[in-house]
């Protein structure tokens, strides 16, 4: 179900990013271009409406236009009933900008997660007030939220602003079909009239040209006979539910890499896709493109995964569980992944990025710590910032459980310190552009599949959201 959730939100204007002992009066909008107040309401929770409610552990993010920002207000007292100003100094150069503002805090009596939502569209004449409800949010159970999994794919539908989570496998390796939306407060289901058939690692990517998510291959089957798929799909909203597209493209394979990336040296929009694993057990090696409407296989881009590689390579090494990340310029980066062929003993790693540049492939100038590279099943993608995170993961020595900033202008790296999820890999994880955040949710643990829901921010590290 979506939530009836409408904020309560704090002044925003010189000091949003300072920290207070209580809440502020009005006064503080004086001189603002757009001033509100708003009334913020704990009825939609259990609590005592007699008294108020302080509310913990508070995050604002504010998204303006094309521009989010966030604070979090951990030694400023704000309690619920009570009637709140928001300045907007941003709609002072244009006033017609969108604004969405999202609320995440704790109630202070009982821990309890609550969040709120204020979506006013671009050109809506702007309320002097509103009256805004707290709703409990639903991020783990006992409500309803995604069950625990491995190797499923989320990603940002850009019309809704919602990320969509698709499959995965059970603790017990069934595969999973279902569809679920984060709105940046809760997991919502979504009862689509149409949909892929259950699968696991599979690929999804923005199609630039469509508007849509596309979704490509995975397995399907038991854990121990796993059915490989080459079936293409796209994603048309909560509504309409999934489509399929192309009835031709890249074989049957599993455990790809695929991301947004240039189909041409001059066409930046495309979808890039790399490696994987056949039904046979085969690490592939080719390269796929698709340009909104078909597959195809640029010639001379297909890595035979020879038993004895070449000492000089001129293309990536066959590979499956890596991850590529889109760069400016329509490039793509092609980081980590569990080299081919299959062989006895310990995985073999890559401790090379290769780049995509829209015709062909070539080594990277990035900077190749093996500590950061050395890894498969991991995530690998857009972060706040110029930046793409590098986080968690499979290796020879285990889970993995560090994370890095790559930094897409100089191409060196930056450990990210402080507390980390626990070790796993699979998991789905993604770049949510409306909150400015990294998000992820489960993955494959040291002893089972897990189902917690995590955001990374560089300003703020990893924060399980409960």
């Amino acid at each position: 179900m979506h939530f009836m959730r409408l904020l309560g939100l704090f002044w925003l204007g010189t000091a949003l990013g300072a920290s207070g002992c209580a809440t502020p009066p009005a006064s503080d909008c004086q001189g603002s271009t757009a001033c509100l107040t708003l009334a913020l309401s704990t009825a939609g929770v259990a609590t005592d409406p007699a008294s108020p409610i302080v509310l913990d552990d508070l995050e604002l993010i504010v998204r303006v236009g094309a521009v989010t920002r966030r604070v979090r207000f951990d030694d400023r007292i704000v309690q619920a009933p009570g009637e709140l100003p928001l300045a907007l100094p941003e709609l002072a150069a244009d006033p017609q900008q969108r604004v969405a503002v999202y609320l995440r805090a704790r109630l202070g009596t009982s821990g309890q997660g609550v969040g709120a939502m204020l979506l006013r569209p671009a050109a809506e004449p702007l309320a002097s007030r509103y009256p805004l409800l707290l709703s409990s949010t639903c991020v783990a159970a006992p409500c309803a939220v995604p069950e625990p999994r491995r190797g499923a794919t989320l990603l940002l539908e850009p019309r809704s602003r919602h990320l969509v989570l698709f499959g995965g496998r059970r603790q017990d390796g069934t595969a999973l079909a279902d569809t679920w939306e984060w709105d940046g407060l809760g997991w919502q289901s979504v009862a689509a009239v149409s949909a892929p058939p259950a699968r696991a690692g599979h690929t999804v990517a923005l199609d630039g040209r469509r508007g849509t998510l596309l979704l490509f291959g995975g397995a399907g089957g038991t854990e121990g006979s796993p059915q490989p798929l080459a079936d293409t799909w796209e994603y048309l909203g909560a509504q309409a539910g999934w489509r399929r597209l192309a009835a031709v493209g890249p074989p049957a394979r599993s455990q790809a890499a695929m991301t947004s990336a240039a189909v041409t040296a001059t066409d930046p929009a495309g979808i890039l896709l790399h490696g994987g694993q056949d039904g046979s057990g085969n690490t592939l090696g080719d390269t796929w493109l698709w340009d909104g409407q078909a597959w195809s296989a640029p010639p001379l881009m297909n890595d035979p995964c020879p038993a004895v590689p070449p000492s000089v390579a001129t293309l990536p090494r066959c590979r499956r569980l890596a991850a590529l990340v889109p760069a400016p310029g329509g490039r793509a980066l092609l980081i980590g992944g569990r080299l081919g062929p299959v062989g006895a003993g310990a995985p073999e790693l890559a401790d090379e990025v290769w780049q995509w540049d829209g015709a062909r492939w070539s080594l990277a100038p990035v900077y190749r710590p093996p500590t950061v590279l050395g890894r498969y099943g991991h995530f690998a993608g857009p972060a706040p910032g110029s930046s793409a995170l590098i986080a968690l993961g499979d290796s020879p020595g285990g889970l993995r459980q560090d994370s890095f900033l790559l930094d897409l202008g100089s191409g060196q790296f930056a450990p990210q310190l402080g507390p980390a999820p626990a070790p796993r890999a699979e998991a789905a994880m993604a770049y949510d552009e409306e909150r400015d955040e990294v998000l992820l949710l489960g993955g494959r643990g040291d002893t089972a599949a897990l189902g917690d829901t995590w955001t990374f921010t560089p300003a703020a590290g990893w924060r399980a959201l409960k």
